[in-house]
């Protein structure tokens, strides 16, 4: 895997505006085995401060908004997650939920490679993040994390059969984030976090606003929505990049992004289609063939886009896996494996994340 993919982040997004009780989606939790009620699930729209917890009869109702594309999640400790995807207000959905009979334990680490708390050290920067605001932000539940180095393959991996309680004071928010899939694939055996050959973090979020509304905190929030990928692509959908101080960049080269994309507004928010992608030609090789010189054209090896924030300096890659990429009216992405993200969009992690119904 190339150099440029060696951090990445993936963005799980939806939007979560004004509801009315009318638009809520009411059900009831059963266990699939047993047909009885699981209290206390919580259920939660994906990445968002939008959720409710099952009563002991199991039941839930949950706000939503019609025309918007919505995952809602259901987790309860034991069971696997439940993904109700493009949820729509309906009335009296009744939700089973498998026992979780995968959870791992767990495993012993090999003291010839590295103690936990080397690990925990290691799983913090890829999993909170190195920027001023993971200075502020703390995990609560360390001891729920569960963490294996493979010294065979060089890779670290985690998992937590809780929520990982995740503590930002500089943006105001305590999140509930239920990791599904972390790893770490190093080039050898190390934990140094420039080390790696990529990271994988994969998880659904659930944020409550802590902030009390203080400059401070509102600042921060503002100046992190500014700065991300989100950002970015609603930047790119209203043709106003050089308005928030991005420049978009194919083989080296500032574009302008009508070469590259076209946009067509949707229900959700926009559609930006890709219309080619930046490529490099490789050189041409020359190879003896029964004592005679053959020339074999090089190939075309496809690039990633290069976006430069000119306020900040800090540079960004993105490999753009789709021929079109669905945002919401935020820039969010409504389909969170349609890019990967380097440089600093890459470094972003839970520490500078925003909920999707964040709003400045």
């Amino acid at each position: 895997m190339s150099s440029f993919l060696s951090k990445f982040i993936l963005f799980v997004v939806l939007m979560v505006p004004f509801i009315s009780v009318a638009q809520a989606l009411t059900g009831k939790v059963l266990d699939q085995a047993t047909n009885l009620p699981v209290a206390d699930a919580s259920v939660f729209i994906e990445n968002s401060s939008t959720g409710v917890v099952t009563d002991q009869n199991g039941y839930f109702s949950i706000p939503l908004i019609p025309e918007k594309e919505v995952t809602v999640i259901i987790s309860a400790l034991g069971y696997q997650y439940h993904l109700i995807e493009n949820a729509r207000p309906e009335n009296n959905r009744i939700v089973y939920l498998t026992v979780d009979e995968n959870q791992m334990e767990e495993m012993i680490i090999d003291k010839r490679f590295f103690t936990r708390e080397e690990l925990l050290k290691c799983f913090k920067t890829f999993f909170v993040g190195a920027t001023q605001n993971a200075k502020k932000t703390q995990i609560k539940n360390e001891d729920d994390i569960h963490l294996y180095y493979d010294g065979e393959n060089f890779k670290l991996t985690a998992w937590a059969d809780k929520p990982i309680k995740v503590y930002n004071s500089n943006l105001g928010y305590e999140i509930d984030f239920h990791l599904a899939e972390f790893e770490v694939k190093f080039r050898r055996l190390s934990i140094i976090p420039t080390d790696n050959e990529y990271s994988l973090l994969y998880g659904y979020t659930f944020f409550k606003d802590i902030g009390n509304h203080k400059n401070r905190i509102i600042k921060n929030r503002k100046e992190v929505y500014q700065n991300s990928p989100a950002n970015f692509f609603r930047s790119l959908a209203e043709h106003a990049l050089s308005e928030h101080h991005f420049l978009l960049y194919a083989n080296s080269l500032p574009i302008e992004e009508t070469q590259y994309f076209s946009i067509h507004t949707t229900p959700a928010g926009y559609s930006i289609n890709v219309l080619k992608k930046p490529v490099k030609q490789l050189p041409s090789i020359v190879m003896k063939v029964d004592n005679k010189d053959v020339t074999v054209a090089g190939k075309s090896e496809e690039q990633p886009f290069h976006v430069m924030n000119t306020k900040t300096n800090a540079t960004s890659v993105l490999y753009i896996g789709a021929d079109a990429i669905s945002i919401d009216k935020r820039g969010n992405l409504l389909k969170a494996n349609q890019v990967f993200f380097g440089g600093f969009f890459g470094d972003l992690k839970v520490a500078d994340m925003l909920p999707v119904d964040y709003s400045e």
